[in-house]
């Protein structure tokens, strides 16, 4: 117990003790609270325990932005300029205004909930140190992140038959539960002629060549049957059967989505070299996504 709430000491609320989670709804829990944003009802020994990553309100939801009264809700849009309210705690705040710069047009975030991007501020609580979060677990908004195949608060139990969870494979591919050396994985099962991890890649019949593909990607062949292909494997940043599409440019440091693959949690992350950037290409843990608010690995 003292673990616990050496973890949850700044978020948690008592229930009335000796209430299951799973009858009554002791913390009151809807659509409006969700384990991704921290909300969780936890039975601890005979202990019921509450969390809500903002604390506690009576009479209505603790989140700042969701409340049923919008006029309630912390940011507002009386300029215009209000693209969503954020229930963040990234930003050392509990909320975070997501305002549009009609200087740039670009997207900014601020704390103040009238869109006055005078006091934008950036990401200063990128992780959270005092979650132990177990086999790949991201600690993000006060809780743990856990990747396909693990769960509980901490991702501490291994659960094979949620490897698949979340897993998103491309091109009609399939993903199904294999044993390994030790013990299981997901894997995508791509139909003929795609290949890759998330069956990504689409193939060209017959042998690798000097032009199979584009701007130094690498040719694999993949033989199956007596059906050959052809597949490239492209640099960061560049996609396409033949590698020859530019979709990621690096224009200032930092980590950016991939916009082709988001859905399977792939990110850019860019670093300043010489008078230009280096880009690497980088991969969530499975079943998760990059989050471009938080620079993390979440749902």
């Amino acid at each position: 117990m003292k673990s616990l709430i050496v973890v949850l000491v700044f978020t948690l609320f008592s229930c009335a003790s000796g209430q299951s989670c799973s009858s009554g709804n002791p913390c009151q829990l809807d659509a409006t609270y969700t384990p991704a944003a921290g909300y969780q009802c936890i039975v601890h020994a005979s202990e019921t325990i509450c969390t809500c990553p903002i604390g506690f309100e009576l009479n209505r939801p603790c989140r700042p932005c969701t409340r049923m009264n919008p006029a309630d809700n912390i940011c507002k849009n009386g300029t215009g300029r209000l693209i969503m309210c954020l229930d963040t705690v990234d930003f050392g705040s509990t909320y975070a205004c997501l305002c549009n710069d009609p200087r740039t047009n670009q997207e900014a975030v601020t704390l103040d909930p009238n869109c006055d991007l005078s006091v934008t501020e950036t990401s200063s609580m990128p992780t959270t140190p005092s979650l132990n979060c177990q086999n790949g677990g991201v600690p993000a908004n006060g809780f743990c992140n856990c990747p396909s195949g693990s769960v509980g608060p901490f991702c501490g139990t291994l659960d094979n038959s949620k490897l698949c969870d979340r897993i998103i494979c491309k091109n009609s591919g399939a993903c199904a539960i294999r044993k390994k050396a030790a013990g299981y994985e997901s894997v995508c099962l791509c139909r003929a002629g795609y290949s890759g991890e998330a069956c990504e890649l689409t193939g060209t019949a017959g042998f690798c060549s000097s032009t199979s593909c584009q701007n130094n990607g690498a040719c694999r062949e993949e033989v199956i049957g007596a059906t050959r292909n052809a597949y490239c494997h492209c640099q960061a940043g560049y996609s396409g059967t033949k590698c020859e599409i530019r979709h990621f440019t690096c224009t200032k440091p930092g980590k950016f989505s991939d916009s082709n693959m988001s859905d399977q949690g792939d990110y850019f992350e860019c670093t300043p070299l010489g008078a230009g950037f280096r880009i690497e290409q980088k991969s969530c843990p499975d079943g998760l996504r990059f989050n471009t608010l938080s620079g993390l690995c979440t749902y």
